[in-house]
């Protein structure tokens, strides 16, 4: 993005800000100022004026083009949820869009598909986004060959398209690639079509940031193949200092169900013993946590801001999404954005039209506390989501240590079980394309994901 340096005589920053706030007197005098605003690059000055119009459910023709320039440069997020007329919805199609996505994030999947199916514009660089969402409504919806076919363009639109922009657009494209094609595969796995899955999975290249998600999914289709050595080998992988930012409480819960399908019950034990012990201080720090800042967005929006602040965070299991969070894409984005209004409220200072200066600082200071505010958010709802899924998994560890107590009556009234270790490669599934090697302890970038166990199954029919 250009930012344009204006030229002024004597400006000192107080007299910039101390000038009378006034606000544009007419349509005309709105589009001039927003016309120019654009053309040097000032969007978000551009942005809060739209947003503040959109409010109140005004529109104008020329909002279409200017909105066009906001969703490809700094997204949607300062106008997401607003709330828009039928009118508003009616004469535009980034207005659908925005209602569409409003739509799904009130799980009302049939009414965002619709809309969001109105808004697409095929000619845009943000229409890929469009197809992403559309697809996911579909999928929720129901729809399973409406959102595959939705995916598939995706994909098709982006393949060998990818920018070589190694920023955050470039990455952003790459991201919605992997994107529609893990959904692609998900749409697969949700029927039972686990190959079919596979191959999609392995679309996906070890360096894309979906990638290590990709691995538990990928450990599920082969649990569910039966391939209990392979789901221990691609969660084995978790365990790599490559993947020390990741939180996810079923990886363990997956390990100990794999051991339980072949009878390794001490295995499973130590598993689960081995999960009580890393997450039951933790778990309850975290609800601590959510229960004390839960509804302060700003507050945390600062803590995500400050890298010294993420830094202090003393509890491990805190520190660790966190951690997580600040590699997320969306959270980049976020961030940029902050900085970018901060910026641009250093160069309205000396915004050439004088008499706007007050007026355009005071919506971009709006736009700042706002913007700390969705960072805060989005900060909340990945740690609020993390508490579930240590509710979840604490109850699926609940489950298999029942499991555990049944199979220790048993043992005590005669039965023996035998403690896993590295089997035979008899015990390995593998094809002509696979090469063997033993596993030392060493985890290398290029074998992450490929490892597989070798136990024999104990269990007696």
């Amino acid at each position: 993005m250009k930012w344009i340096i204006f030229q002024l005589s004597i400006v000192t920053t107080s007299l910039a800000f101390s000038s009378i706030e006034r606000s544009p007197a007419s349509s005309s005098e709105k589009m001039s100022l927003l016309n120019d605003l654009m053309g040097n690059s000032l969007v978000y000055s551009a942005q809060e004026i739209i947003r503040s119009d959109l409010q109140k459910g005004q529109w104008s023709k020329n909002y279409e083009d200017f909105i066009n320039i906001i969703l490809n440069e700094v997204g949607s997020e300062q106008l997401d949820r607003l709330s828009f007329s039928s009118s508003q919805i009616k004469r535009s199609k980034n207005i659908s869009y925005l209602h569409g996505k409003n739509e799904l994030r009130k799980n009302k999947f049939k009414s965002a598909a619709k809309s969001i199916k109105r808004s697409l514009k095929s000619s845009e660089p943000f229409y890929v986004n469009q197809l992403l969402f559309l697809g996911s409504a579909q999928m929720l919806s129901g729809e399973k060959g409406l959102a595959n076919n939705s995916f598939m363009e995706c994909e098709a639109v982006l393949k060998n398209n990818i920018p070589k922009d190694e920023g955050l657009f470039g990455n952003e494209k790459r991201i919605i690639l992997d994107s529609c094609i893990l959904n692609q595969a998900r749409l697969d796995f949700e029927q039972g079509n686990f190959l079919l899955a596979n191959q999609q999975y392995d679309k996906i290249q070890k360096s894309s940031l979906v990638w290590p998600e990709i691995l538990f999914e990928q450990a599920w289709s082969s649990f569910y193949l039966g391939n209990y050595n392979r789901t221990l080998g691609k969660l084995v992988t978790y365990k790599s200092p490559f993947f020390d930012f990741i939180f996810n409480p079923e990886v363990e819960v997956l390990e100990a169900l794999s051991y339980m399908e072949i009878c390794y019950y001490q295995n499973t034990q130590d598993v689960v013993n081995k999960f009580y012990k890393k997450y039951s201080h933790d778990a309850k720090y975290l609800k601590s946590f959510m229960k004390r800042y839960g509804s302060r967005e700003e507050k945390v929006g600062s803590l995500l801001i400050n890298v010294k602040n993420r830094e202090a965070i003393k509890n491990p299991l805190l520190k660790r999404i966190v951690i997580s969070i600040s590699k997320d894409l969306v959270f980049k984005r976020l961030i940029r954005n902050y900085y970018g209004i901060k910026d641009e409220l250093k160069l309205v200072k000396n915004y050439p039209q004088r008499k706007y200066i007050s007026y355009l600082a005071k919506k971009l200071k709006a736009a700042e506390k706002r913007q700390r505010a969705l960072i805060g958010s989005y900060g909340l709802r990945i740690l609020n989501r993390a508490d579930r899924l240590l509710d979840k998994s604490f109850r699926g560890m609940s489950y298999i240590k029942l499991e555990i107590l049944k199979k220790e009556k048993e043992k005590f009234f005669g039965k023996q079980y035998n403690v896993g270790k590295v089997g035979d490669l008899k015990n390995v599934t593998y094809d002509s394309t696979s090469y063997l090697w033993d596993f030392n302890g060493e985890f290398w970038a290029d074998e992450l994901g490929d490892y597989v166990f070798s136990l024999k199954s104990e269990c007696r029919i």
